[in-house]
């Protein structure tokens, strides 16, 4: 069911006539399109829903418009649902930078929304919600990039649930012209864990691009918060390099400060197709070719929609700038086509010079509402919608260019996470932060949405140390610290792709002893499983405190891997259920930290008793006897 204005009426598909519906079958998908004619205007909303089985499904619609004059669309909901109840407990989570996937819930009797304005999807909310009825837990997400809104509203003794674009959002589409609406996918499951994998499924069938190179662990070091872009030089990353060549890391990946002739990599944000000579004066073929030379693959990072102060940019294309009532709003607007043409052609060029085999993709302010430019090609109501539909062509016809290449979506750390970008980059950056509770904290709620496999964080990184500027956030010098913690952060990290910025050169023997280990233990236990495998919590989200203890099960076939994590030692760790055990079978059970296997009965598993484990990470494999 869907809602929208158009030239000020209102209309809901329940209310409308339907003239056509058919259905498209491939493999397991199924696709069904209804077609309805709104009446007082010549338009018919063709609404679709794909679906991969009776738990999960997609929604949008396409506005065609038949008449002679422009339409104008607003209140644009794909997904406007009476709710057979009255109340709700309703769960979402707040976001700002560092403070990602903050739980909140409310008791939804009486009206009731959130509305993210600020221009990226995850900058104040998070694209999605999650509530129990009918002994199901339902699970909705906005695969959307841009500005959004979910609301509730009581109507006769039930609640209507509308989720779509922001209030302030209108368009008009021409004569004889289309326009589609954003999508939103809705899973269900007979608790969070099942409902969650219904919905990653679903994207690993219907949405998530694939390459070649996912089927790789692609473990990276990426120099930005040992050296940011004050520190960094073509030296410091050729040493680097040839260390992680010598551990088993795989990508490196060159981070900003690359670019530009200022200082500041913030100031010159745009001018891409300089190099800083002065940081890397042999250019960055050279860095690039030696990372063939070791094995490694090459890797750079891009903010391509920013726009610096005193980018060269800025001046030879003033036209290119996005702004909303004549403020400069700091980055190129991608719903003007001449700046589609140079993005494409910009990243085209970058990516073939370097040979690159990944590309992170960084957005580092709020838009807010969007570019209202009348010289651009939108309207002054769609700026930011048009944006993002240019940022999603671009990106689609690069991945064309490159099949091979790696698209990782970052934002601010993980301000821009939703299915939008995932619909057209491969991997996901969850947070700037990367200690150990906060990662944590992180990961156990954008899984939800995203699969494992498709997530990246570092490990507990080294951050730059400077006199009297405070680190932003705490950070660990692996030198200083036991082997038993090194392995923890490796592990926490280890549920899903990760990286390094370290400054590895700079380990002692004895640390990169212990990394070796854990990138075996990664590459040939971990991460063969976790690749094909269904993910459960089996503890509540933690917090950034680090305060308690976490445990994850993850289920491929007949083997499963049990990840437990202890922040406070004093703390007894609770009795473990476990998903997916037959109690008529017998498992063996392998403690990989003391090389010790034991046999179980199923009965026995069910409730797992993890007393006899004290250190700060165990990991337990699982498989029938």
């Amino acid at each position: 069911m869907f809602s929208i204005i158009v030239n000020g009426i209102k209309y809901h598909a329940s209310e409308q006539t339907i003239v056509k519906q058919t259905e498209h079958k491939e493999t397991n998908v199924i696709e069904t399109e209804t077609i309805y004619v709104l009446d007082q205007v010549s338009a018919t909303i063709h609404f679709f829903q794909r679906s991969q089985g009776e738990q999960q499904a997609e929604y949008w619609f396409v506005l065609h418009n038949d008449t002679s004059e422009d339409l104008k669309i607003e209140a644009v909901h794909p997904f406007d649902r009476l709710l057979d109840t009255s109340c709700l407990e309703v769960h979402y989570f707040k976001s700002s930078w560092g403070a990602e996937y903050q739980p909140e819930h409310v008791l939804v009797k009486d009206s009731w929304e959130i509305e993210n304005n600020k221009g990226r999807s995850s900058a104040a909310y998070h694209p999605f919600i999650y509530w129990e009825a009918n002994n199901q837990t339902n699970l909705l997400n906005i695969a959307w990039s841009g500005n959004w809104r979910i609301a509730f509203e009581p109507e006769n003794e039930k609640l209507r649930l509308q989720v779509g674009l922001e209030q302030s959002f209108s368009t008009y589409v021409p004569p004889k012209n289309s326009w589609e609406s954003i999508h939103v996918v809705h899973a269900s499951g007979a608790d969070l864990n099942i409902a969650s994998q219904h919905m990653v499924a679903y994207g690993e069938a219907c949405v998530f691009p694939n390459t070649p190179l996912l089927k790789r662990s692609l473990v990276s070091w990426n120099h930005w918060w040992t050296y940011e872009d004050k520190f960094i030089d073509e030296n410091i990353v050729l040493e680097n390099m040839r260390e992680a060549a010598t551990l088993g890391i795989e990508t490196v990946v060159l981070d900003a400060g690359w670019f530009g002739e200022g200082e500041d990599w913030t100031e010159v944000r745009g001018d891409w197709s300089i190099v800083n000579r002065a940081r890397f004066p042999s250019g960055l073929k050279k860095l690039s070719e030696e990372a063939k030379k070791l094995g490694l693959h090459f890797g750079i990072w891009c903010e391509i929609e920013a726009l610096g102060k005193k980018a060269e940019l800025r001046q030879s294309h003033p036209h290119f700038a996005a702004d909303r009532d004549g403020e400069d709003l700091g980055y190129v607007c991608f719903g003007h086509k001449p700046v589609r043409e140079w993005a494409l052609k910009t990243l085209t060029d970058l990516l073939a010079d370097l040979e690159c085999d990944w590309l992170k993709l960084d957005f580092n302010l709020d838009p807010g509402e969007g570019c209202n430019r009348l010289d651009h090609d939108h309207s002054s109501g769609d700026g930011l919608y048009e944006h993002y539909q240019g940022l999603y062509e671009v990106l689609t016809k690069l991945r064309g260019r490159f099949p091979h290449l790696v698209i990782e979506n970052c934002s601010s750390g993980g301000l821009r996470t939703d299915w939008g970008m995932m619909r057209n980059t491969h991997i996901n950056f969850l947070s700037d932060p990367d200690y150990a509770s906060h990662q944590l904290q992180v990961f156990w709620a954008a899984s939800l949405i995203i699969p494992p496999v498709r997530c990246l964080h570092f490990t507990w990184s080294q951050t730059v140390t400077e006199e009297n500027i405070q680190p932003p956030f705490p950070w660990k010098n692996y030198n200083e610290c036991s082997e038993a913690d090194i392995l923890a952060f490796l592990r926490i990290a280890g549920m899903h792709r990760y990286g390094f910025s370290h400054p590895i050169k700079d380990w002692n023997q004895q640390v990169k002893s212990i990394v070796r280990k854990g990138l075996t233990e990664y590459k040939e236990t971990i991460f063969p499983l976790i690749i094909q495998s269904d993910m459960y919590r089996l503890t509540a989200q933690g917090n950034r405190a680090g305060n308690g203890n976490e445990a994850y099960q993850f289920i491929s076939g007949n083997d499963m891997l049990i990840f437990l994590f202890r922040f406070d030692p004093t703390k007894e760790f609770p009795s473990i259920r476990l998903s997916g055990i037959n109690d008529q079978k017998t498992y063996r059970v392998k403690d990989i930290d003391n090389n010790v296997t034991f046999i179980r009965a199923g009965y026995e598993l069910e409730q797992l008793d993890v007393s006899f484990l004290t250190s700060a990470s165990s990991l337990l494999y699982i498989s029938e006897c």
